[in-house]
């Protein structure tokens, strides 16, 4: 009788450090935060840095006038481009980096990645790595999903392949060092984009790449 009670305490004991376990692993997985995209480079210097979307439907003779401008102020950006975009733009594509621009990747169908598995973010990334590593011989490091949007596999999936991820900065009334600001020339006329790049020369901001502002972080 009394071993059959001390087995049965033992037995019960051993279920509750397993319920314990279990409740644990269940609260991390729902408490642990998700893995977010780098959104503000490195605040003690007065820099800014420019994410220029490259879409499906972005106008090769816009584009043209983006890299122009920021040539001849003397200023750099990071051109996230999608690999639908690419196939259809080779010679743009090589006109960016004749320029000394960097280039990012923005996944290859312009898809939102927040509903997609881990399986089909690789595939997306890694699509559009493969075609301009194909085409230029740039190995790109810096990874911005389409329209901001993610899920808790995306940072981690973007890593696993090499890739930084990064967002756009909060908006604010006046732009603030180390500000990753996102552009879409779909979307901001040429005149527009020149009158923001004087705005920020004026105040005194450089214009960097983003790899270049968020190295010191």
């Amino acid at each position: 009788m009394k071993k059959s009670l001390v087995t049965n305490i033992a037995i019960a004991a051993v279920l509750v450090v397993l319920s314990v376990a279990v409740f644990s692993a269940d609260l991390e997985r729902v408490y642990s935060p998700i893995a977010a995209p780098i959104t503000v480079g490195n605040k003690s210097a007065k820099n800014v840095s420019l994410m220029i979307c490259v879409e499906a439907d972005t106008e090769g003779g816009v584009l043209d006038a983006y890299a122009n401008a920021l040539a001849a102020r003397d200023s750099s950006a990071t051109f996230f481009v999608q690999g639908s975009w690419v196939m259809k733009n080779p010679l743009k594509l090589k006109n960016i980096l004749a320029l000394e621009f960097e280039l990012g990747n923005l996944g290859f169908s312009g898809k939102s990645f927040k509903p997609m598995n881990t399986e089909k973010q690789k595939q997306e990334i890694l699509d559009t790595h493969t075609i301009v590593k194909g085409m230029t011989g740039v190995d790109m490091k810096m990874f911005t999903p389409p329209d901001g949007e993610y899920n808790k596999d995306t940072v981690k999936t973007a890593t696993a392949l090499g890739y930084t991820t990064v967002g756009q900065s909060k908006a604010s009334p006046t732009p603030q060092n180390g500000d990753l600001i996102l552009v879409c020339p779909s979307d901001t006329a040429v005149e527009d984009f020149e009158a923001l790049l004087d705005s920020y020369l004026q105040q005194g901001f450089a214009i960097i790449k983003v790899s270049d502002n968020i190295t010191s972080i």
